[in-house]
């Protein structure tokens, strides 16, 4: 058609095609037609009018009808069949965005380290430190903690802690652990370390006042911030994670006298 149907770009705006667009207008303009009309009039090869058919047939918005011995015909479906479709498309639409979402934090670390720069992503709420966890989770490695002050603040971040040391266990991961001296230090040490794969050096509160954690796993480093909000850094760079992974071994080794007067004090008190 030389002249385009006023409906014709409201269906291009709704998702179809020019030539679905055309030809289904077509339909409705004018009733049933054969192949080789609809071509003609619309000036689309007759190729491609069989294929655009055959789209429209799938989305029930054509029929096809063989009379005995005749040519076949097409039908165009009643205008309302539209609205299914455009709520098909955008369920479509909501899935496909859905789908993006789960990978595009991955993607970007993938392209950052494509470029030579480190991977990057920032999460911020409970969300975000779970995020981290289902991270180590699927590295499948042991970790390096320094656990900070601030870690037991809120009561959905127990939860998911608690969620978290039975699924490292599961997994086989091990957990080398530096801790400030706390509370719930003895109880912890001596009850649950063990049974958790836990491997502990406790530290003078005063000197170990961190206000975020730092987390050591694989290639990553991921650093929560517990003070006032929550707050999840994890940086994917072998070199970075060399780094915080040789300041974790200088600490672990200059606290290990330090750790085994805390532990006998508290095992004599």
């Amino acid at each position: 058609m030389k002249d385009k149907s006023p409906y014709f770009q409201a269906l291009v705006d709704a998702g179809f095609t020019e030539h679905q667009a055309e030809i289904y207008v077509y339909l409705v303009e004018n009733g049933p037609k054969q192949a080789s009309i609809i071509a003609r009039r619309t000036g689309i090869s007759r190729t491609l009018t069989y294929r655009v058919l055959k789209e429209l047939q799938d989305w029930n918005l054509v029929t096809r009808k063989d009379p005995p011995g005749e040519i076949s015909i097409f039908i165009p479906a009643h205008p309302l069949k539209l609205n299914k479709i455009i709520e098909q498309k955008q369920k479509e639409l909501e899935l496909a965005k859905t789908s993006v979402a789960g990978v595009i934090d991955s993607l970007t670390a993938e392209y950052n380290k494509s470029i030579g720069k480190p991977g990057v992503l920032f999460y911020e709420g409970i969300d975000g430190l779970e995020r981290l966890y289902e991270d180590v989770n699927k590295t499948r490695k042991d970790i390096k903690l320094i656990r900070s002050v601030y870690d037991n603040k809120y009561e959905e971040m127990k939860e998911l802690l608690a969620k978290q040391v039975k699924r490292q266990v599961a997994l086989g991961i091990h957990t080398k652990l530096l801790a400030p001296l706390m509370e719930e230090t003895k109880k912890r040490f001596i009850r649950y370390d063990e049974i958790n794969l836990v491997s502990r050096r406790i530290i003078p509160k005063k000197h170990l006042m961190l206000p975020a954690q730092i987390l050591i796993y694989g290639s990553k480093v991921g650093i929560t911030s517990f003070e006032k909000q929550v707050f999840t850094t994890i940086i994917d760079n072998k070199n970075i994670n060399k780094t915080y992974n040789i300041m974790f071994d200088y600490m672990w080794m200059m606290s290990r006298e330090e750790d085994k007067r805390i532990k006998k004090e508290l095992l004599e008190g």
